[in-house]
């Protein structure tokens, strides 16, 4: 562990965590149209595919409307995921706020261990998986300053 990470771990600061809403449409869009798909895609594909000639799963190929309804599908869940944390963390005292195309979750006077506690004592690493900014590692990205020192960190649960 180097000094930042040290110091991170053991002097309170400001922590803070960055939520994604979504990626530019164009980009959302083209996933949606291009296999492979996810299963739970592939699944309204198949539904659509009974009433357009345009959707064939086992082709590979789908309609924009059908790509369309399935984004609005992701979006619905993916929201309301960013809902729940965010409701969470303001109800625990985090600053929240829009900073610009994310959502940035703070908790001032804090350590980043005691950050990590308490999130996994909210019940958040599963669904700050789907939504946070990610660590090499794949966890929640926790951002650190404080007392001249700033560094990042993933959270493990």
């Amino acid at each position: 562990m180097d000094k930042r990470a040290t110091a991170a771990s053991s002097t309170p600061g400001q922590v803070s965590l960055t939520l994604h809403l979504y990626r530019p449409a164009g980009q959302e869009l083209h996933e949606a149209l291009t296999p492979p798909w996810p299963e739970w895609m592939t699944s309204i594909y198949r539904d659509q595919q009974l009433g357009s000639s345009l959707i064939s799963v086992t082709e590979g190929r789908t309609s924009i409307s059908a790509a369309v309804f399935a984004l609005s599908f992701h979006l619905h869940h993916h929201l309301g995921a960013v809902s729940l944390v965010t409701g969470t963390l303001e109800e625990a005292g985090w600053h929240v706020a829009v900073v610009g195309d994310g959502i940035v979750c703070t908790r001032f006077g804090r350590t980043v261990s005691q950050v990590r506690t308490e999130l996994a004592s909210l019940g958040l690493l599963a669904p700050l998986v789907k939504i946070a900014q990610l660590g090499e590692d794949g966890f929640p990205l926790l951002s650190y300053s404080g007392h001249g020192h700033d560094s990042a960190t993933s959270v493990k649960g």
